[in-house]
């Protein structure tokens, strides 16, 4: 890229910046509760979406705050309680502030569409740490399978993905860091349904959105479906956009300049810009082995 034809990299400043947006968002409380709500949506405990997102529904509303309610209704009281109490614990499981109410967040959003729009914050800032951390091609990141990492025995995370370009198609081992694994972990969590170490073998993709109400919810032992998972190059590029926006918007125009033009085949070249200023020695071999060139 530096003779030219090619993408410019991000900046290293820029970079920066953004992956540090990325990591406040998926370690918020707001992140752990959604994380904490769709956990239990997963369990024998799970609630349907309409109940907890409908205003109306007199029966929730009475229990949320506390209220009495009839005879006749104990019995769907106590399956809500047992909801609540465990979108609870699995906030605290997490780390979530003491402070910090997750049932009231999510029942507060709005709706279901509002969660969805949570959702896709949460999925921006785990696209933005793999591609700041780990180089990997879009193409790779929209095919890769959710069950296609794991934790080696010496404790490295590794990942599987399909080398179309440079491979012809097969999959090749990846290490990453702790950090990128996170974002996988949390990207799976973020699901009505099972993504990883699925017991019927279907496949999944890590990077695709399975959080449609009436699509997934309660899904996990019918046929996977993969409408709307959001895996185009298009997609990828757009939520791209949004978030690098979403940081100029926080920031301001100053802190970054004139950078406007931000592609996701640039954070390749920025994962090398770093890695040749961090490292000394021949490395470049070490290089093209990470990048399969």
């Amino acid at each position: 890229w530096i003779k030219g034809g090619s993408y410019d990299s991000v900046p290293l400043e820029v970079a920066s910046l953004l992956l540090l947006e990325a990591m406040n968002t998926i370690h918020s409380d707001e992140a752990k509760a959604v994380r904490a709500y769709f956990s239990v949506q997963r369990s024998a405990l799970k609630l349907f979406p309409e109940s907890v997102f409908k205003k109306g529904n007199t029966i929730f509303n009475q229990v949320v705050s506390g209220k009495a309610v009839n005879k006749q209704f104990i019995q769907a009281a106590k399956r809500i309680e047992n909801f609540l109490e465990a979108v609870q614990a699995q906030f605290k499981s997490l780390k979530g502030s003491k402070d910090f109410d997750p049932v009231d967040f999510v029942i507060n959003l709005g709706g279901h569409k509002q969660l969805n729009n949570k959702v896709k914050e949460i999925y921006d800032a785990c696209k933005i740490i793999f591609f700041c951390l780990t180089g990997i091609r879009v193409h790779e990141m929209k095919q890769t399978d959710s069950q296609d990492y794991y934790k080696d025995d010496d404790g490295v995370w590794r990942f599987k993905t399909k080398e179309d370009k440079t491979q012809q198609g097969t999959k090749q081992l990846r290490a990453i860091g702790g950090l990128a694994a996170e974002a996988a972990d949390i990207l799976c969590d973020v699901s009505y349904i099972t993504k990883h170490d699925r017991k019927d073998g279907q496949s999944t993709y890590l990077f695709g959105y399975y959080t449609a109400m009436k699509t997934h919810f309660g899904a996990d032992e019918k046929r996977v479906v993969h409408d709307g998972a959001g895996v185009s190059r298009e997609n990828f590029r757009d939520r791209l956009i949004i978030f690098f926006n979403k940081v100029v918007d926080k920031f301001g125009d100053t802190v970054l300049d004139e950078y406007r033009g931000i592609y996701p085949h640039a954070f390749r070249h920025s994962f090398v810009d770093f890695v040749l200023r961090r490292f000394d020695g021949n490395i470049h071999e070490a290089i093209r082995n990470h990048f399969r060139h």
